[in-house]
This record gives C-alpha cells, structure tokens and sequence, in this order.
C-alpha cells in the first residue's frame, strides 16, 4: 500500500486534552517552531469550489533529537482552514501525530495560524527528518 501525498486532518480531530494547561503550557512542554514566512511558497488556488484561496507550503527540518514538536505557520491573509503535513522517511521513525488545527489555545483564539503537535519516541528524531506542511487560506 502506497504511503499518501499528504495526511490531512480537520479541526475535529481536536480535543481539549491538547490544550490542557493552556497556550504557554503547550510552548513549556513543546520545543516551538515557526514556519518563517519569508521561506513561504504561497500558492493560489482557482476554480476549487471552496473558501480556501491560499495555499502556504514549506519543509521544516527536524533538529535532531526531538521529542515533542509544536510546528505553527501563519497566513498571509484571512483564516487558515485546513492543513496537512507529510514526513520523510527518517521523521516517521517513532512519530506520533498528537493533532494540528487552528491556535484556538490562545486568548483570543488565533484563527489565522495553523499548529501541529508531534512526538517522537526514544532518543527522538533521527538525523535527517523533514516535515512538509500545507496550511489552506481563506482569503
């Protein structure tokens, strides 16, 4: 069976236990990184039959030894709606996807930002893991 282009996960697949404790819990427990938005292939979208007009690519390389990953891009204008995120090879080595969606752990909730949060078990991610990331944008 053939791995997919991409894993796709909505905003339903939240639950409150990924924000217990709140936003600056999930940064003390999390290493944070942010796709830089100077990096960002944007792309827009046409004749979809959806809201999303924006589609915002990057690839993150993993340090090496990561234990717990709390990725969030942003953007460049209206609400992120969707996203997606595909590891390499190396990466899928002891990852476990916790979830993604919109930063509804902050107060006001960010609705143009999208987060995914990741754990790797063991002495973490290997040498060499990246992480493609899609985030849909409305305009």
């Amino acid at each position: 069976m053939s791995q997919p282009i991409m894993k796709l996960y909505g905003a339903a697949f939240l639950t409150a236990s990924l924000f217990a404790g709140a936003g600056a819990a999930i940064a003390s427990d999390y290493t944070e990184a942010t796709v830089n938005a100077a990096a960002h292939a944007y792309m827009p979208l046409h004749n979809t039959g959806r809201k999303a007009t924006w589609v915002l690519f990057d690839v993150y390389d993993v340090p090496t030894g990561t234990t717990n990953l709390f990725l969030h891009a942003t953007c460049p204008s209206g609400d992120a709606i969707s996203g997606g995120i595909l590891p390499n090879s190396d990466a899928t080595s002891g990852e476990q996807f916790i979830g993604q969606g919109p930063r509804i752990d902050l107060d006001p909730p960010d609705y143009t930002t999208w987060f995914w949060r990741i754990n790797w078990s063991g002495s973490g991610s290997a040498s060499g893991s990246t992480l493609t990331t899609a985030v849909y944008c409305s305009k």
